[in-house]
């Protein structure tokens, strides 16, 4: 970034598809919050949320992801085929929840669209 102006970060990564109660295990909330959700409803669901703020470590999650510059928001919109799920998984056992990834692969197999996220603010 140009500024010069340290931000806190935390990435992750949205979800967002047909809401199916096959899925609701995979869900961001428990299966209660969603009684009322109609099924074919578009919804949005975070997931794999870094818990670190070590620039060494955000960089490796970034690059397991398939982006190379945070800032280029062209790289946002995200493929799972693409990502280093090997090495995301060693990332997410220590600074998140590996059962992300399989809340990913299910995400994946129906059909849900995936975009990074990066929550920044000043400290």
């Amino acid at each position: 970034m140009g500024s010069g102006m340290a931000l806190a970060t935390m990435p992750g990564v949205i979800a967002i598809g047909r809401f199916d109660e096959g899925l609701v295990q995979y869900y961001e909330y428990p299966a209660d919050c969603y009684r009322g959700t109609r099924p074919g409803r578009e919804i949005v669901t975070r997931m794999l949320v870094l818990w670190s703020q070590d620039p060494e470590i955000i960089a490796r999650y970034t690059m397991a992801l398939g982006i190379s510059d945070v800032w280029d928001f062209s790289q946002h919109v995200l493929d799972p085929g693409r990502m280093d799920t090997t090495s995301l998984h060693g990332i997410m056992v220590s600074h998140g929840d590996d059962a992300d990834l399989q809340r990913l692969a299910a995400f994946d197999r129906h059909g849900y669209r995936f975009f990074f996220s990066l929550q920044a603010w000043t400290p």
